[in-house]
Order: structure tokens, then C-alpha cells, then sequence
């Protein structure tokens, strides 16, 4: 069990979704500091927004036999009609849609508001969300032999011209951009800051991380392409909370923005750092605590995570179970293990099901939308997610 939860873990870590200080370079041998004295720091609460209302959240619809995708509202109402294959959730005010349109086989990209009403129409064969203004989206090319990616601003004008093969979303100011023939940092104008040999995340709290994939090891860089690390750790992590997690001989602890050793190698599983904590199952007490970017003792979890804290809430499942409750920041747990699935918490709700249901939850584990379970498959014929006929 242990290990599959540890599995899980690992692939989280390395998802790095969303829009995401420069760090030092460091010539000085890795530091083997850190604190494993156990203290009582305060426990920082979660504040939940003032207000919702203009939240939405993906709903997919089942009624036909193709899946399409709407918006529901905090409370559960629909409120964007679904008529999407695809979408993204909203960021910075858009989100992220394809649609159908006459006279392509294809479905095209386009980018709607909180309503529901097209701010870009739909004319892009991929597109990303935006993020600090840009977002990427990809052409075909005037000799229809490439596909190539350039980067638009709100108002759907090209501000970075197509070029490139694959680009990333920009995060502090740099983004990840793949030519034919190098790869590369650009900042917000299209220039080239810095070329790297390997493909990287986007920057979070001023440093990249790569996975050499040959020898699976990682390599960080700052926000000039300099190496703060390299070559030392089998797995890594992006940095969360100025923390990313590493593992050497078998244990895990973290490392800060200059490669120094911030937490020991003293856990057998652990997790990334969300909202100041990690949950780590550390050998001395024989199960999962709760640990700040000190490494110091918040509260004991008496419950294997599934995922990172996210608006003061966990995922849990029972050391020998599979249901899925959510605990708070003491450990305590919060909403009960009545869930078969259960996702983190954004904007207020999370995503979870139930033998019986699928939908969205709130904070009192109970739903505000849901609808019945179904099963997808996708059809080349139809190029979109198909639903599975119920058996007769």
C-alpha cells in the first residue's frame, strides 16, 4: 500500500500546472543542516475568499453520445452551457476552449469569459491558458508542414509571433520555447534570454527544473541559465515554498533555492510543499506528520495523503483502507471517508465521487452538483471523448 501511495506521489510532484527571486548560484558543498527538534510553531489557518460568485468549474456532459464540456458556478448552477471537447479552466479571467466550426475537421481554439461569450473566437489548432498576460497557441504554418507556436495577448493579437515548436506558459517572467533545432528561455518580448539542453518547467520561486530522463537525474537553474544543481539526486521536484523534494539512498528531504540541504534525508515518503507544509512519513515516529519548510513537527496525520494541501484541506485515505476523507492542518479529519476519489480543493470546491455520484463538493463534504457516474472511451472516428453505451 505504501508503495502505491509513493507512486502517486512522485507523478503529482512532477505535474506542474498553472501560471507559476533568483537564485544564487552555490560553489559550497551541499549543507547537511536542518532541524529535527521537534517544536510547537503556530498553525497558520486557512482564510477562505470573501466570495465566489465569479468562480467556474468544468462540468462534463453526458446526455449524447459525444462528452461535451460547460461551467458550472460556486453553487452548482450551470451557467456556461456545455459545448466544448475540450477546455481548460479559467485563468486570469478566460478560459481555454475547442468548439467545432464549420468547414474544419478539427475542432479549434478559442478563448471565453466568465459568461460564456467568445472574447477570441475560435481559430487555433492548440492553445494554453493565460498566464501574466500571454498565452501560447499554435498555427499551422504557411506551408502546412509545422505547426508553430507564438504567443497572444487578451485581445487575441499576436505579441510574440509564431516560431517555435513547443512553448510553454510564461512564470516569472521567462517561458520554456523548443526551436528545431535548440531549446530556449524568452522573455516577454519574444527574446531569447538563455538556450538549455534540456526541457524544463516553468520557473517557481526563481528556479527550473529538469529531469534527465537517460539517467534520471536533476538539474535546477536559476533565472540567468546557471546550474545551482545538478547530478546529485535520482528524483526531484519543482520548488514549492522556496522547498523542492529530493531523494538519496532510498530517504527524501528538501533542498532550498540555492541547492542547500534544507530538511535532512530522514522520510521514506513525503510530499511537496503546498500553503507552508508537507506531509512526510518520517521512520522515528512510525507514520505521517505534518511538517513546515523547517522540517519541524505541526501535528501527527494519522492517515496516508493523496495529494498536497490545498485551501487548508488534505486528501487522506486510511493506512489500510481506500475511501477518501480530507484532513485539516492539525490532522484532524475534516470531512469523513465517504468518497472513492477525491481531489484538492480550488476556489472553494473539489472534484470527488462516491459510488453513486460525480461531481463537486464544498467544505462540508457535501455536493452542489453531481450526476451519475459514466465511463469514457475515445473515438478516432469522432475525435472527441465518446460515452460508453450502459449495457442493456
Amino acid at each position: 500500500m505504501k508503495r502505491n501511495i509513493l507512486s502517486a506521489l512522485l507523478i503529482l510532484g512532477l505535474i506542474i500546472n498553472g501560471c507559476g527571486n533568483s537564485a544564487k548560484e552555490t560553489t559550497e558543498e551541499p549543507d547537511t543542516g536542518g532541524s529535527s527538534e521537534v517544536t510547537e510553531p503556530e498553525v497558520t489557518g486557512y482564510t477562505p475568499a470573501a466570495s465566489y460568485e465569479n468562480e467556474r468549474y468544468l462540468f462534463r456532459n453526458f446526455s449524447g453520445e459525444v462528452m461535451l464540456i460547460g461551467y458550472i458556478d460556486y453553487e452548482g448552477n450551470e451557467v456556461i452551457a456545455p459545448a466544448y471537447v475540450a477546455a481548460y479552466d479559467f485563468s486570469e479571467g478566460l478560459a481555454a476552449v475547442a468548439a467545432p466550426v464549420e468547414g474544419f475537421e478539427e475542432p479549434l481554439w478559442g478563448y471565453i469569459d466568465i459568461n460564456g461569450e467568445w472574447v477570441i473566437e475560435p481559430q487555433y489548432n492548440l492553445a494554453g491558458i493565460f498566464c501574466e498576460g500571454l498565452a501560447w497557441v499554435k498555427l499551422q504554418s504557411e506551408n502546412r508542414e509545422d505547426m508553430l507556436c507564438g504567443y497572444i495577448d487578451r485581445s487575441g493579437e499576436f505579441v510574440i509571433e509564431p516560431q517555435w515548436i513547443e512553448a510553454h506558459d510564461f512564470s516569472e517572467g521567462l517561458a520554456f520555447v523548443q526551436h528545431n533545432e535548440y531549446k530556449a528561455f524568452i522573455d516577454r518580448t519574444g527574446t531569447e534570454q538563455f538556450t538549455v539542453e534540456h526541457r524544463f518547467s516553468n520557473f517557481i520561486d526563481g528556479v527550473a527544473l529538469t529531469i534527465d530522463t537517460d539517467e534520471n537525474w536533476a538539474y535546477y537553474i536559476n533565472s540567468s541559465g546557471e546550474e545551482i544543481l545538478s547530478g546529485q539526486y535520482r528524483t526531484s521536484h519543482a520548488f514549492t515554498d522556496g522547498r523542492a523534494l529530493i531523494r538519496k539512498d532510498q530517504l527524501f528531504g528538501y533542498i532550498d533555492t540555492e541547492g542547500r540541504i534544507a530538511i535532512p534525508m530522514q522520510y521514506s515518503i513525503a510530499t511537496d510543499f503546498s500553503e507552508g507544509k508537507a506531509i512526510a512519513y518520517d521512520l522515528s515516529y512510525d507514520g505521517w506528520i505534518i511538517i513546515d519548510t523547517d522540517g519541524n513537527l505541526l501535528s501527527e496525520l494519522g492517515y496516508a495523503p493523496t495529494s498536497n494541501f490545498s485551501e487548508g484541506l488534505v486528501p487522506v485515505t486510511p493506512i489500510d483502507g481506500r475511501d477518501i476523507g480530507y484532513a485539516d492542518e492539525t490532522g484532524t479529519l475534516a470531512i469523513d471517508m465517504t468518497f472513492t476519489m477525491g481531489g484538492p480543493f480550488i476556489n472553494g470546491l473539489a472534484h470527488a465521487a462516491n459510488a453513486d455520484w460525480d461531481g463537486y463538493i464544498d467544505r462540508s463534504g457535501e455536493f452542489v452538483w453531481k450526476q451519475e457516474p459514466h465511463r469514457l472511451y475515445y473515438s478516432e472516428e469522432e475525435g472527441a471523448a465518446q460515452v460508453e453505451p450502459e449495457e442493456e
